[in-house]
């Protein structure tokens, strides 16, 4: 029970840890964590766990800093393609292609009750 409890924990302050990392950090460790457990379960089969935890990890930083890297320019362009249309007038028109037209002010309801009219 004790066991249990810890690595729930564990795992509670490791997930919020992340929350605080940058977008690299998060690709980093993730790539770490996943080459490490494909690395458990390939040295387990090898014969030598620990050694290939550690390859696995190695090889996931790697993986995790390479992808990073790759979705740095597309990451920087949507942010320029957002900040393009943040500045763009916008236009008269809805997306359908008509004009916005503002709809006409509607009197109040001639139906008013006695009660609403009540002013405390």
């Amino acid at each position: 029970m004790k066991r249990k409890v810890t690595v729930i924990l564990a795992t509670v302050l490791f997930l919020a840890a992340c929350a605080v990392m940058a977008a690299m950090e998060q690709r980093v460790l993730s790539g770490v964590a996943l080459g490490a457990g494909s690395g458990v379960l390939i040295g387990a089969a090898a014969g030598s766990v620990g050694i290939g935890a550690a390859i696995g990890g190695g090889a996931g930083l790697l993986a995790g800093y390479a992808y990073d890297q790759y979705q740095k320019p597309q990451r920087t362009a949507s942010l320029d393609l957002r900040a393009s249309e943040k500045m763009k007038p916008s236009s008269s028109k809805s997306p359908d292609g008509e004009a916005n037209k503002k709809k006409p002010e509607t009197a109040p309801s001639k139906d008013i009750s006695p009660a609403a009219l009540h002013v405390m």
